[in-house]
């Protein structure tokens, strides 16, 4: 995998998550999960097919994604994912997807995504369509407030 097909993923969270939050977050230190392992406790799933096929995973912990869920309902207390949350922290998914996208195209690269796929599970969820032994590139973004926003990228 090379910086080429990366730095879409990480342009395209970073200028939707600015967008909602008027916060540029950093860039932490990339790191490498083998499969299989498990993804933090709320998980936002979208393929990635076209020139390149892969699949991306937006993870966050409950109460990061209550904090995302409430600035993308313009401040509104969260306090709990019910089914407004979970309709916000998807369409935060399909805004983030749309813009790697775009990202991708302005380099000549073709993709088409999937329809966001929101999974929240208190224990974490193992992940399973990454064969097993391959890897996925993990790469946080972090707000100044601690709020980590983690993108799971898998090319194959």
């Amino acid at each position: 995998m090379n910086a080429e097909h990366i730095n879409p993923f990480v342009q395209g969270a970073q200028s939707t998550l600015c967008m909602i939050s008027s916060e540029s977050p950093s860039l932490g230190s990339l790191s490498l999960k083998k499969a299989p392992f498990k993804l933090r406790n709320v998980s936002i799933f979208v393929d990635i097919f076209g020139d390149i096929d892969g699949h991306v995973v937006f993870t966050l912990n409950v109460a990061d994604a209550c904090m995302i869920a409430s600035k993308m309902m313009g401040g509104a207390a969260v306090m709990s994912l019910d089914s407004m949350a979970g309709s916000a922290l998807s369409e935060l998914g399909n805004m983030i997807a749309g813009n790697i996208a775009t990202k991708f195209s302005i380099k000549g690269i073709n993709v088409d995504i999937s329809t966001p796929r929101l999974k929240i599970d208190a224990s974490g969820s193992d992940f399973s369509f990454v064969p097993p032994g391959m890897a996925m590139i993990c790469i946080p973004l972090t707000f100044t407030d601690g709020l980590v926003f983690e993108l799971d990228i898998f090319i194959s």
